[in-house]
């Protein structure tokens, strides 16, 4: 039981612990800069159109889409994956091509895709080394 001496104090604590977990600027840490990690390193999203993994067939449309890139010699494809709805690539351009040649290998391969092409940026900076 709290007497009746401390409950202003213990009022005062948890004011103080809401007013700073509900605002927006209670840690500074979360807000710096965020600087992208090369400019030739990219991500592809592909949306699926629900909300589950990639099936066998949207993987065989990007490993086509990855055999080309790389018979073309246009990126290093660096990773793949799937989950909540959409296929992630990312891939780092070779500095003498430009991104659009991986736009059209998806228009060729996938022309019905809705996508996004993005570059990879680094964790918080200051956290990184």
């Amino acid at each position: 039981m709290i007497r009746m001496q401390k409950k202003p104090f213990v009022f005062a604590v948890f004011f103080t612990i809401i007013l700073f977990g509900c605002s927006g600027n209670a840690s500074k840490e979360e807000h710096k800069e965020v600087k992208p990690a090369s400019e030739s390193a990219y991500k592809i999203i592909f949306s699926l159109g629900g909300d589950d993994f990639a099936s066998q067939q949207d993987f065989a449309t990007i490993n086509k889409i990855k055999a080309r890139v790389a018979a073309r010699g246009i990126a290093d494809v660096l990773s793949t994956g799937s989950g909540m709805g959409y296929i992630t690539m990312v891939f780092k351009l070779h500095k003498e091509n430009p991104l659009d040649s991986i736009k059209d290998i998806v228009r060729e391969v996938y022309p019905e895709a809705a996508y996004r092409i993005e570059p990879i940026e680094t964790v918080k900076s200051g956290l990184a080394k």
